[in-house]
């Protein structure tokens, strides 16, 4: 009797030997399978998820941009007024008082303010230089040549010693060029912005120059610095052609990923990089649903079986 339990024991485990090996072997197969199959459709899913940050960044910078045009064209609509200079300089310090985003609000016309006739109203024109010249000034030289806004390369103001960038239109008045006025912007407000679009400790996002240095940044010093600028993070290593033509890019990089994206009819671009943690928990969750399903099914056949 002892023998023939033992026979039917070694029968048994030979028949779960027979079908839970080669059923564990393709269940196995199934699972590399899958693996190989989704891990690229969640790379995929999360270089997407990757670029809509990045264009929302960039809808954003066009949006503060745009909220400008508007002011600037008031500004230009005063300038065209039979306004004294003094009201206009009034109606500049108005401006002012109600929208602290601005740093500054300015007309000139095709004469230099020192000459007879010059006329240069700013409400800081205290703290110019004695030969200040607005006709010779890069924001009233390229405003005076196009008949679009001109937005000048961001730089750190004499009065404030904030980083501005300066919005300029050329006014014209029966067909001629009456002069140029102008609105210097703080980047305070969109450098906020930059810094809750990361949203996550594990995600930068800034605004950048085509020559790769930082408009925005976290770090103060980093801002329009040649030394610290993007290129200087290894993760944008290789991305010198792409910024300067911008174009776009994502990549990742290990752990890490790395992109910019253009920002429309402006010379700059959005920069961000973070890491894979998300795609990573994705992989993981994968990982588990799929051991799980294979512990299900290995259960159930040994059972059977």
């Amino acid at each position: 009797m002892l023998k023939v339990k033992i026979k039917k024991s070694h029968e048994r485990n030979g028949l779960m030997s027979k079908f839970l090996v080669p059923f564990a072997i393709f269940l196995g197969i199934v699972m590399i399978s899958m693996y190989i199959v989704y891990r690229p459709q969640y790379r995929n899913l999360f270089l997407s998820n990757v670029d809509t940050k990045l264009k929302t960044a960039s809808e954003e910078v066009l949006r503060w941009t745009s909220s400008f045009y508007s002011e600037i064209n008031i500004v230009e609509a005063y300038s065209k007024s039979p306004l004294s200079t003094d009201d206009m300089l009034e109606s500049f310090l108005n401006i002012l008082e109600s929208k602290p985003d601005i740093a500054n609000v300015y007309f000139g016309n095709t004469i230099p303010r020192n000459n007879p006739g010059g006329i240069f109203v700013n409400p800081f024109s205290s703290l110019l230089a004695p030969n200040y010249d607005q006709t010779k000034r890069d924001w009233f030289v390229k405003a005076s040549t196009s008949q679009e806004i001109y937005i000048s390369e961001p730089y750190i103001a004499a009065s404030s010693k904030k980083l501005v960038v300066t919005f300029a239109k050329a006014v014209y008045t029966n067909g001629y060029l009456k002069g140029v006025v102008g609105i210097d912007v703080f980047f305070s407000k969109i450098a906020e912005v930059m810094s809750n679009q990361a949203g996550s400790e594990n995600m930068e996002i800034n605004i950048i120059m085509q020559n790769g240095m930082y408009l925005t940044h976290k770090d103060n010093s980093y801002i329009l610095s040649k030394e610290n600028n993007i290129f200087s993070n290894p993760l944008f290593s290789g991305f010198q052609n792409v910024v300067s033509s911008q174009n776009n890019l994502i990549e990742i990089k290990g752990k890490e990923w790395a992109g910019v994206q253009n920002i429309e009819n402006i010379p700059w671009l959005i920069a961000g990089h973070g890491t894979t943690a998300y795609l990573d928990n994705l992989m993981q969750k994968l990982i588990i649903v799929l051991i799980i399903i294979i512990v299900a099914f290995m259960t159930i056949e040994t059972i059977l079986v």
